[in-house]
């Protein structure tokens, strides 16, 4: 049994070059825009593209001139390989761009070749919105069911996964850093600031 996993997202502009054909892929997923006609809806999709692109350009540049959208996602898929690796769970992991590259269908063509027979198709979306976990599970199916991959392997769906006790945590911890470096002008406000973040005043180091 070959074990992977597929990490979505809907990915971003790597360069100011790729802010106008990223834009045009994004507005033109039916998903997005909600025009059935496919002409209609990629002429919609084509006018924002052209207006929006200096804006979107101005905040990429902003930013480094890119989205680092990309390294953090294969950032994260290869230290998910290696955990899953150090538990005895050995799996290739995959990254799948609903709107940029690496594709989806790149990946997929790439699962495929690898003889993956058990799949996990987990999102990098928390909670379940249809214009981006539904929109990658969507489009994944239809290219899954053309490759001939959704024959050849069982594929698992993750949904949402906002209510994990490790992810609630993760951001509990954001907020306690958060508030921690905020400086209130009296030191009576601390306690009376962070009780809503928390829920209760804690021994963990963070103290007043």
């Amino acid at each position: 049994m070959m074990r992977g996993v597929i990490l979505f997202n809907l990915g971003g502009p790597e360069t100011l070059a790729d802010v106008r054909p990223f834009l045009f892929r994004l507005f033109s997923d039916p998903d997005i825009i909600h025009i059935r006609n496919k002409l209609a809806r990629n002429t919609l999709a084509w006018l924002i593209a052209a207006t929006r692109q200096r804006k979107s350009r101005n905040l990429y540049r902003q930013i480094g001139g890119g989205s680092p959208l990309r390294k953090i996602t294969d950032g994260q898929a290869k230290a998910l390989e290696e955990r899953l690796a150090v538990r005895g769970c050995a799996a290739r992991v995959y990254v799948g761009m609903r709107c940029w590259k690496p594709t989806i269908d790149e990946a997929v063509e790439q699962i495929r070749r690898d003889g993956i027979t058990q799949l996990i198709a987990l999102p990098l979306f928390p909670q379940f919105s249809v214009t981006t976990t539904g929109s990658c599970f969507g489009y994944f199916r239809s290219v899954a069911q053309r490759a001939g991959l959704a024959a050849t392997a069982h594929i698992s769906y993750i949904d949402a996964w906002y209510s994990e006790p490790l992810y609630i945590e993760s951001m509990a911890e954001l907020i306690r850093d958060w508030a921690a470096l905020q400086r209130p002008l009296h030191p009576g406000n601390v306690r009376q600031r962070r009780r809503p973040v928390s829920g209760a005043d804690t021994d963990d180091g963070r103290a007043d």
